[in-house]
């Protein structure tokens, strides 16, 4: 068992080796755990028929996976307490709530005045009239899968996605929907 999973692995980074030989990406690109940007993106060169290995602009190893092969531990569902008011700032929400970077609520959710949105998860125009708990909100920017075990929403706050004041950030700027 030992000497097929040392075969195995060391055929995987041979493999890897000259895989990156190849491409040019980084030597150490598969194998430095400091990389603070571990998602390499290809980017064709105009009229060369070159590729150009740039790194993906967000740290993406935070990030539930959607990977059979990715082992890495996930944290169980957790339920959190909401303390408190919302101490958020509403232009820092709309941000955070409407960029790709960060976020990112607009891929799956329609926000009025986005320049686009999308319909997986229901839309938020009117949210602030429909009287919805902010200990709820909190659960579900911080944690969904605590209410809802099959959910696709990312656990922002579980998976430091978004820090405590992002999420109230978020929060601040859902009540002005």
């Amino acid at each position: 068992m030992r000497k097929t999973l040392f075969i195995a692995l060391a055929s995987a980074l041979a493999v890897s080796a000259v895989a990156t030989a190849d491409t040019k990406l980084p030597d150490d690109v598969l194998v430095n755990p400091d990389f603070d940007v571990r998602t390499a993106w290809p980017y064709p060169k105009a009229n060369s028929g070159e590729i150009e290995w740039r790194p993906h602009g967000r740290d993406l190893t935070q990030w539930i996976t959607l990977s059979y092969e990715d082992k890495r531990g996930i944290p169980e569902p957790a339920t959190v307490r909401f303390n408190g008011n919302v101490k958020g700032n509403v232009e820092r929400g709309r941000e955070i709530a409407t960029h790709v970077r960060k976020g990112n609520c607009v891929a799956c959710h329609a926000i009025p005045g986005a320049a686009q949105t999308g319909t997986a998860g229901p839309s938020l125009e009117g949210y602030s009239t429909r009287g919805v708990p902010d200990s709820y909100v909190y659960q579900m920017l911080h944690d969904p899968r605590a209410l809802f075990p099959e959910t696709v929403m990312p656990a922002f706050g579980a998976m430091n996605n978004l820090t405590e004041q992002e999420i109230h950030d978020v929060m601040a700027f859902l009540k002005t929907l």
